[in-house]
């Protein structure tokens, strides 16, 4: 079911007022006599006016990616979503209620005052108007606070700054049971986003907690908020109901984090067997790992217990994310140093599997550890993934993942298509560039993408164009 914003909602109520004004004056010009001859005149041009208005106002201003500001079509209203039978009947009923007004008042021989409904009409049409303008600057302010000439999608996409505002470091999203967005900062913050306005962006914000070290990882599990910090995994409550976070209870510790810089817990995400799984990254660049607790991919029960290693030899999965199949993947981070050749990976995490670290790339055919399921080129940095199983976009990016890559500012494509031994065979395709660091990748709850940008302190929303 499409949802359309509150603008377009406004322009359609705009509309069935215009096309009934049409219609009824056409009406009246033809059957009636006298002054309601001329009220048909005017409810006529008043109309027609204001449908020319509505469509360029609504086609000649863009939003980035180059889509229109009202962007309905007749695929949209053929899915009569309750919203957009209200919009219409609203209208029509404004209008209709005009025109009757107008034939009581000329019955009771009041004909003057007929013309005041063409008036009101008119005035109608003014607050209709000003509301789509008062929508459009509020959905265009932030935009101007952020500028996005380079970014640039997939022809069938657009991208929408979300929120930008009093974010710092963004590094990790997760929508709540109450449908807002939750957003971790890396300088120690859980913030909630809030639509207030219901206009597709949110509008302000509200701390959930703070105080935190380096949060890098949410997720929600009912009303328990799993935060990964470094070094260890807390559970978050709000007890009070207040909004706030009153409860915390560290379920995992003394992990090692930051041995070696940017490598630490990461990837937090729940499994299909009601399992919390993370990543724990290697404490050298390329050395053999001594750490017993580092290289390695972890899974416990939701209250901390059963502890348990699921997979080892991963150098720095940062992103972890479980397909409509219930198979696990990961993002891993090549080794770091110049002129490196050895691109980040994609791995499909298997329950006991070996990823051959300190060794990277693809094994020698003797070789007793597991290749990755695709390489990506040198210097993207993967970092957070998400698959795709929502309705909103096409049918051909079902169970796709979508994965940012933070050092090239770039979203990809990947494709992958189970094979009868259980692996998978892949192919990736550019999806977004121009962003600054993306880090994090999300679905929403309205089937949209969401993600964050660590070096532009933005949170960004990418949606399908509509198509006819």
């Amino acid at each position: 079911m499409v949802t359309l914003r509150s603008i377009e909602l406004l322009a359609l109520t705009c509309y069935a007022m215009a096309f009934a004004a049409i219609a009824a004056g056409f009406g009246l010009i033809v059957m009636r006599r006298g002054a309601l001859r001329w009220v048909g005149v005017s409810f006529l041009l008043i109309g027609a006016f204001s449908t020319g208005a509505i469509t360029a106002f609504g086609h000649l201003i863009k939003i980035p990616g180059g889509a229109s500001l009202i962007d309905v079509n007749l695929t949209t209203l053929a899915e009569l979503s309750g919203s957009i039978i209200l919009s219409l009947v609203a209208g029509l009923a404004i209008t209709l209620s005009l025109i009757a007004g107008a034939m009581l008042l000329s019955r009771l021989n009041h004909r003057a005052w007929t013309f005041a409904m063409p008036a009101l009409l008119c005035v109608a049409f003014v607050v209709g108007i000003l509301g789509l303008i008062n929508i459009s600057l509020a959905q265009t302010r932030v935009e101007r606070a952020v500028s996005m000439p380079t970014i640039v999608l997939n022809k069938h996409f657009y991208i929408d700054t979300y929120y930008h505002n009093e974010l710092d470091a963004p590094t990790a999203l997760a929508f709540g049971p109450d449908g807002n967005l939750y957003v971790a900062l890396f300088t120690g913050k859980i913030v909630v986003l809030h639509d207030m306005k219901r206009m597709g962006q949110a509008d302000s914000l509200t701390v959930y907690a703070d105080g935190l070290n380096k949060p890098t990882g949410l997720l929600w599990r009912g009303k328990d908020l799993y935060i990964e910090q470094a070094g260890k995994i807390t559970l978050a409550r709000d007890l009070s109901g207040r909004g706030r976070a009153d409860s915390f209870t560290d379920i995992v510790t003394g992990l090692p984090a930051y041995v070696y810089p940017l490598h630490a817990n990461f990837g937090l995400t729940l499994g299909p067997d009601d399992r919390l799984y993370f990543s724990v990254g290697s404490t050298s660049n390329v050395s053999a790992e001594t750490n017993p607790a580092a290289a390695r991919i972890w899974s416990m029960k939701p209250d901390g217990s059963d502890l348990r290693v699921h997979a080892t030899g991963v150098r720095n999965a940062f992103g972890m994310a479980f397909n409509a199949q219930g198979d696990l993947f990961a993002t891993d981070n090549a080794p770091n140093w110049k002129g490196a050749v050895l691109g980040d990976e994609l791995k499909q995490i298997r329950p006991g599997g070996v990823y051959g670290f300190p060794q990277f790339g693809m094994p020698a055919a003797d070789a007793d550890w597991l290749p990755p399921t695709l390489i990506f080129p040198q210097h993207t940095s993967a970092a957070g993934i998400v698959f795709y199983n929502d309705s909103k976009f096409s049918p051909e990016y079902k169970d796709n993942a979508f994965v940012a890559f933070w050092n090239t500012g770039q979203i990809a494509r990947v494709l992958l298509s189970k094979l009868p031994d259980g692996s998978y065979a892949s192919r990736w395709e550019l999806f977004a560039q121009g962003l600054k660091n993306p880090l994090a990748i999300t679905t929403g709850p309205d089937g949209l993408l969401y993600v964050a940008d660590f070096g532009s302190d933005a949170i960004y929303k990418i949606a399908p164009r509509r198509r006819t």
